[in-house]
């Protein structure tokens, strides 16, 4: 009978004991699950962090110059005038960078000239002056001058990118817009060119930077489709197509 209740006591304890290593068993198991699944999402949470952090930095600001204004009205001809058309398209340029994953900021968005009081001496001067300064500053920053051209012969026609020899993305880019601008007018063959130090911006500026004609105000035909709202945001539609290609092929 002694016998018996030993073995009893025996079993009980035994029993006791792998209940307890049970127990254990997953408690150890639920606590390195537990740890592991903490530093998986700590370790989530950091990559993320760092991805935002990386995307945040490969941001671009694109700093939209619409020409002239105010007292300079650029190109005038058939009764169209440039400083009203550059700033036009250029609001629609704004408008469609909206969609992009960069920033967009206008040199001008009236009328006016960019010089300060005490610069009315040289109003031209400063005015392209403070327009590169703007550019420069800009984070990251890419420069997209709209124009237009005029000739004194009536034929002319055609969107033509002006690029800065000064930053190797500046000829890409200028590739990426004007291809996609020949979506506008496929009788249009011209090339992209460098500045050739005639252009003061372009000339002086040290980001990826262009200058777009975007057509002969002196050609009637071509006038008159570069006033029309229309056409205006096709083609605003057209550089903003070739400067996501560019900004894209960056990250």
């Amino acid at each position: 009978m002694v016998s018996e209740n030993k073995s009893i006591k025996l079993y009980v304890i035994l029993f006791f004991i792998f209940v307890l290593l049970i127990v254990g068993y997953f408690c150890i198991a639920s606590f390195i699950t537990t740890l592991g699944f903490t530093q998986s999402f700590n370790a989530k949470i950091k990559e993320k962090a760092v991805l935002t952090s990386e995307t945040l930095s490969k941001r671009h600001t694109i700093v939209i110059d619409p020409g002239h204004g105010g007292e300079d009205p650029g190109a005038v001809a058939n009764g169209k005038i440039e400083k009203v058309l550059n700033l036009e398209i250029a609001l629609k340029l704004k408008d469609f960078l909206k969609l992009s994953e960069n920033d967009a900021i206008l040199t001008r968005t009236g009328d006016v000239l960019l010089y300060r009081p005490g610069q009315e001496d040289r109003k031209k001067f400063y005015d392209l002056r403070n327009r590169l300064h703007i550019a420069q500053n800009a984070g990251n920053g890419i420069y997209v001058g709209i124009h237009m051209n005029k000739f004194p012969i009536e034929k002319y026609h055609g969107l033509q990118t002006f690029y800065s020899d000064n930053n190797e993305g500046s000829r890409i880019l200028a590739d990426f817009v004007q291809e996609s601008c020949r979506l506008a007018d496929t009788t249009n063959n011209r090339l992209i060119k460098p500045d050739g130090s005639t252009i003061y911006i372009l000339e002086n500026i040290e980001i990826p930077a262009i200058l777009i004609e975007c057509g002969f105000l002196s050609n009637p035909g071509e006038a008159e489709r570069l006033a029309n709202p229309g056409y205006q945001s096709k083609l605003a539609f057209l550089i903003f197509c070739g400067i996501e290609q560019y900004t894209t092929g960056l990250q």
